[in-house]
């Protein structure tokens, strides 16, 4: 008869200690005295815990051996103790034991001095005992250890808070290097790869265009693990860590736990300057706003719409029909003057009687209304935004006065004042950003304008002129409705909301734009009641 042993243990740690060579020896040493031929080709699962979820491919080997009797009738499975076998009480301990003596295996527990080799050991009151009382015990000490190391995270947790800084314990992002002694620094090209992603994605691309671009090695030197594709540009996009910041997904902001682990717990605790920048803070929330943006709000047919609008082809915000109210979507033309607008409704259900828009001509009319000169004016006749920059300015500077106070005041208590250098440090970078952009809405106004009289037609333009058009629009315009009821007579409608003021303007079409013979009539809008 051949004796198997089973060894477990649960940190790689016991490899380089006894616990291996303990387990073995026993083993060979029971074979010996009780007449068994030990066999080398034993199960092992090294640095596995007896609790854990993790794959225990050496008990998985173990069982599937019996199965197939590759592990024979009156072989000796032998075990140092019961909780080598599992940590998760009784209940699993019993129903392994019975699932391999029932196969015509033996098996011995050494510690317990317990062997089973058949039904009626199986149903012995001492045996069953003995193991109850093993297992429970195995089941209690690992739920304890679970518990301190649980409160040591905690622990260590909480003072990494009050120090501004995280706990090294988990996963840093993809783009860092990072040791133990130095400061994390970036992979090469992952800096300047992740802002260009940044940079294509709020230029209008698309994300599969974006990996398109990434994966391209004539495009230059990129960072890549892998091909890029889809769901790592939008999970890379999605990090608060792109703006340096640690949002746990374990500990929520008061200092409690969340009941499970989670990738978006959104009310998770965020350490500040925790990761080298990437990019603002700013950047990073208009990323997020044109995702959900993009999530929420597509109008047309939502398989090709992305790609479509970030190429250029289409610039129109959400429309609808002002017949039935059913989306408006862009059926598409080889010719791409020959692309129109048509009801959803009327596609799909075919409970709309409204007739198609040539698409050229329903971009030809919406840029005529919003890019009129009377129109566009009242854009740049309002300090709002210049006066909120310079109220966040102001609020900074009042923020890094205080910040300099704490630090004087923990330089006279001998006290450490690193982590509030780096915080000023944060706060002057965010004032001249700031800086830089209030000189440029106070100097560029007038440039900016210009090139808006520009875009009343912009059909012939690169797509990156045309999604500049694109973002632009769906910044301002609240709602476009479209009017079909025969070929020859549209008319458009648009709601648009400037610096809180609203407007509703009106457009006419009349005539065969395919033959050429067409007209629009612009029908002046109100803002705020008063003609213009």
């Amino acid at each position: 008869m051949r004796l198997y042993s089973y060894i477990r243990f649960s940190t790689e740690k016991q490899k380089d200690g006894d616990s291996l060579s303990r387990q073995t020896e026993a083993a060979k040493r029971y074979a010996e005295q009780h007449d068994y031929d030990y066999q080398d080709s034993s199960f092992k699962d090294l640095g596995v815990s007896g609790w854990s979820k993790k794959e225990r491919n050496g008990l998985e080997s173990m069982l599937t051996a019996v199965e197939r009797g590759s592990v024979a009738k009156g072989d000796m499975i032998f075990i140092e103790n019961v909780d080598r076998l599992t940590r998760k009480g009784f209940q699993d301990a019993n129903d392994l034991i019975c699932q391999i003596v029932r196969m015509g295996v033996h098996m011995r527990f050494e510690s317990e001095g317990i062997t089973f080799t058949n039904e009626k050991d199986l149903n012995a009151s001492m045996n069953v005992i003995r193991v109850s009382i093993a297992a429970e015990q195995a089941n209690q000490e690992s739920e304890k250890k679970s518990e301190r190391i649980r409160a040591s995270k905690a622990t260590r947790f909480k003072e990494a808070l009050k120090a501004g800084k995280r706990v090294s314990n988990g996963g840093y992002p993809t783009w860092l290097n990072v040791s133990k002694d130095t400061e994390p620094t970036f992979k090469p090209y992952a800096k300047e790869t992740i802002q260009t992603i940044a940079k294509m994605y709020l230029n209008g691309r698309s994300i599969g265009d974006i990996s398109k671009h990434l994966n391209n090695p004539e495009n230059g030197d990129y960072w890549r693990q892998g091909e890029w594709n889809v769901g790592k540009v939008s999970r890379l996009l999605d990090q608060p860590a792109l703006y340096g910041v640690h949002k746990s997904r374990t500990w929520k902001a008061d200092g409690t736990r969340f009941e499970s682990y989670a990738r978006h717990n959104q009310d998770g605790v965020e350490i500040q300057g925790a990761y080298p920048v990437v990019i603002s803070k700013t950047d990073y929330d208009l990323i997020q706003a044109k995702r959900e943006h993009n999530k929420t709000n597509l109008p047309y047919m939502r398989g090709t719409n992305e790609s479509t609008r970030s190429r250029g082809k289409l610039i129109f915000p959400e429309s609808t029909c002002m017949f039935c109210g059913g989306n408006m979507r862009y059926k598409s033309s080889q010719d791409r003057a020959k692309s129109e607008f048509i009801c959803a409704n009327k596609k799909g259900a075919g409970v709309c009687d409204s007739a198609s828009m040539n698409y050229m001509l329903a971009e030809q009319m919406l840029l005529g209304l919003v890019f009129q000169e009377n129109n566009l004016a009242p854009l740049f006749s309002d300090d709002q935004p210049n006066q909120e920059l310079k109220n966040k300015i102001e609020a900074l500077e009042i923020e890094r006065a205080t910040t300099l106070e704490a630090i004087e005041s923990k330089k006279a208590q001998g006290k450490r004042y690193g982590a509030l250098q780096d915080e000023v440090g944060d706060i002057e970078d965010e004032i001249q950003a700031l800086k830089k952009e209030l000189q440029a809405l106070e100097t560029g106004s007038v440039s900016v304008y210009e090139e808006m009289r520009t875009w009343s037609s912009v059909w012939d333009a690169d797509a990156e002129e045309r999604n500049k058009v694109r973002i632009f629009l769906e910044s301002i315009v609240e709602a476009i409705e479209i009017t079909s009821i025969k070929r020859s007579t549209k008319t458009m409608a648009v709601q648009i909301n400037i610096n809180g003021n609203q407007r509703r303007l009106i457009a006419t079409s009349s005539g065969n734009k395919k033959q050429g013979k067409h007209t629009i009539n612009y029908i002046k809008g109100l803002f705020e009641g008063v003609e213009v």
